[in-house]
């Protein structure tokens, strides 16, 4: 049953939720940094708001890890912050971790689940980063990593086959279509092949060895309706069909073969802010758009769980 109307989307009790979740967290709605949280039930295409982060920031990274949602830097507008927190669905609360040694703003995050850690990577707090922290969840300790060959903010990145993967951003100042890798099991750096188009503030995903690279900016600014698809089998880019409008900015996440697009900047110009909820299905290459957010997030993390 609903609870009640917030712009225009329905709402209802989180604790019903059951299945495939996906979760959108912070970002920026043209005013002020939100530190809210919205729920999306996929079995029951519902919305429902969780309790609001311990900060109000934008441009952050989040993993999740069972029920649990680690979020981790971003901005709060005046700087980078090195906040971590984490959410447990079933205590429903957020509680406070050990800062990041170093603050980013428009860092990567992804978790590692079979390794149980929470990987961070780039971002800026001055200049372009390249260093790399991995939050060990069963310690809750934060740890070292090699840093990226790469200094770089704003890029995407995922776990792809037994690869932390990195792609876009700005390097240098400048869209970048590089790729770099880190071999979990050697901790090594490796570069992959280039991305046809250079891309900042995309969107990155992995389903199964394909790492999935979604829309964007490029070089003067424009707004990307493409994507391409890396096969970690054949070391190849592939065209996918483009999303249904131009977008950069949005949260991201993955169910078995969809890809989830959250949020995000919609047109190709500024200041157009997205509600909007989208799914693209690797396998079908089908695109279907969902029940929008109730706020307009631009550069919003998003995580999915299962209940």
């Amino acid at each position: 049953m609903s609870d009640e109307i917030v712009n225009g989307t329905e709402k209802v009790d989180a604790t019903s939720f059951r299945g495939d979740i996906i979760v959108c967290c912070g970002g920026y709605e043209g005013r002020f940094e939100l530190d809210t949280v919205e729920a999306f039930c996929l079995s029951t295409s519902t919305w429902a708001d969780l309790p609001p982060m311990p900060v109000e920031c934008n441009s952050l990274a989040a993993g999740a890890y069972g029920s649990a949602i680690i979020a981790t830097g971003g901005s709060d507008r005046k700087k980078p912050i090195d906040n971590a927190s984490l959410f447990d669905w079933q205590e429903h609360e957020w509680r406070k971790l050990a800062p990041m040694e170093t603050a980013r703003a428009y860092p990567c995050g992804i978790t590692d689940k079979s390794r149980a850690r929470f990987v961070v990577a780039g971002g800026f707090n001055n200049k372009e980063l390249n260093s790399v922290e991995v939050f060990d969840i069963n310690s809750e300790r934060w740890l070292k990593a090699p840093a990226m060959p790469t200094a770089r903010t704003k890029c995407g990145g995922a776990i792809v086959g037994d690869y932390f993967a990195v792609a876009g951003g700005d390097a240098f100042g400048r869209p970048s279509n590089t790729v770099e890798c880190l071999n979990l099991k050697t901790e090594k750096w490796e570069t992959f092949p280039s991305m046809n188009i250079h891309r900042r503030r995309c969107a990155v995903v992995a389903v199964g060895e394909k790492l999935v690279v979604a829309g964007g900016l490029t070089q003067g600014d424009y707004s990307l309706d493409s994507i391409e698809m890396f096969d970690l089998r054949n070391r190849k880019w592939l065209d996918l069909p483009n999303m249904p409008c131009p977008r950069f900015g949005c949260g991201a996440c993955v169910i078995n073969s969809q890809m989830f697009l959250v949020g995000g900047n919609e047109k190709l110009w500024m200041k157009a802010y997205s509600n909007r909820l989208d799914s693209f299905d690797v396998m079908s290459q089908h695109w279907e758009t969902l029940p929008s957010m109730a706020h307009r997030r631009l550069h919003p993390a998003a995580v999915s769980i299962r209940l």
